[in-house]
């Protein structure tokens, strides 16, 4: 869904009716649909409003203007949540989204947008506006369509001095496009991301998770959208940012046991030194080698230590504590 001045056709591309009233693409060319079936307006606002955009604004709450950037403009369902979004909370969005595959003939009159409908307008106009080429759809919300080959893009080109805080990276899948899924593009995001910054894409593939990773970001795999399995969230971690802080860790469990909240926090405060481990019985702490601690609680083991070799960034690692021979 995304390189240089092309377009698709009507017969190249199908209109598609999904299972939550909303229409999807499916792309003869790439034989995918630009969306779930079970629901295109749905994963939309899951994967990128939700793990995306709302998940940031958790984390930056007082954040006033935010700038988004997307690969992989397709049909414009993940610009229109945004917008309906920037609309019902009061939020300053700079949205830039790139394609190498405009739907030049896509007949937007009758492309249902499922409950969404009220703000057809937006969509209508958001698809009228020429590319290239900065436009205010709102006080709120200004988009920027760009039309270019991702792969060989530079950012500089139209964020010469922004810096991103939010990706939604919905290109074709890696079996389809593996281009689009490379340790390089995903570095060249990681270094125009704001600290903090957040990545969210509907694909949680092994080959994507190492490459993220090697390009430098702390991974999420979440709960997927609708019917999928997992989907992937990527952070690029601030200096002297607790990474735990990303983490919901009520949601933890190892073996069905849920993971002790204070525990981790604990780790974390004797890391940075915020408290002394000495007579801290009955909780056991272990001074390991490189300055990381072992945190004890009788049911878990917490390693709090270094992410990835990134100084100053902290995570943990849980383990089940290990039975002893009088516990059977």
């Amino acid at each position: 869904m995304s390189g240089k001045d092309e377009n698709l056709k009507n017969n190249d591309f199908q209109v598609v009716k999904t299972q939550d009233g909303a229409d999807t693409i499916y792309s003869k060319q790439f034989d995918e649909y630009y969306h779930s079936t079970a629901g295109s307006l749905g994963e939309s606002i899951y994967v990128y409003q939700k793990q995306g955009l709302e998940y940031y604004r958790s984390i930056f709450p007082k954040k006033e203007q935010i700038t988004i950037f997307e690969v992989g403009f397709g049909v414009g369902l993940n610009a229109f949540v945004t917008l309906v979004y920037s609309l019902n909370n009061s939020v300053k969005i700079d949205y830039y989204s790139i394609e190498k595959y405009p739907l030049k003939d896509l007949d937007t009159d009758n492309f249902s947008l499922g409950r969404y409908e009220i703000y057809r307008a937006f969509f209508e106009q958001m698809h009228k506006i020429p590319w290239n080429v900065s436009v205010n759809l709102t006080d709120k919300f200004r988009i920027t369509k760009i039309v270019a080959d991702w792969v060989d893009f530079d950012l500089n080109l139209f964020l010469p001095d922004t810096q991103i805080d939010i990706v939604f990276y919905d290109a074709f899948s890696y079996d389809t496009q593996p281009e689009m899924w490379t340790v390089d593009v995903f570095r060249r995001l990681y270094k125009h991301l704001s600290p903090g910054g957040v990545l969210t894409t509907y694909a949680a593939k092994g080959e994507i998770k190492h490459n993220l990773t090697e390009a430098g970001f702390f991974i999420e795999r979440l709960k997927g959208a609708l019917t999928k399995r997992h989907m992937l969230r990527a952070i690029k971690a601030a200096k002297r940012q607790n990474i735990v802080r990303y983490i919901h860790i009520s949601n933890i469990k190892i073996d069905n046991m849920p993971i002790n909240p204070r525990t981790l926090d604990l780790a974390m405060k004797i890391y940075n030194g915020e408290i002394n481990p000495d007579g801290l019985a009955p909780i056991r702490v272990v001074k390991l080698p490189q300055g990381q601690y072992l945190v004890k609680d009788g049911r878990h083991r917490v390693v709090a230590f270094k992410l990835n070799g990134i100084p100053k960034i902290k995570a943990y690692i849980i383990v089940p504590r290990k039975p002893k021979q009088d516990d059977h």
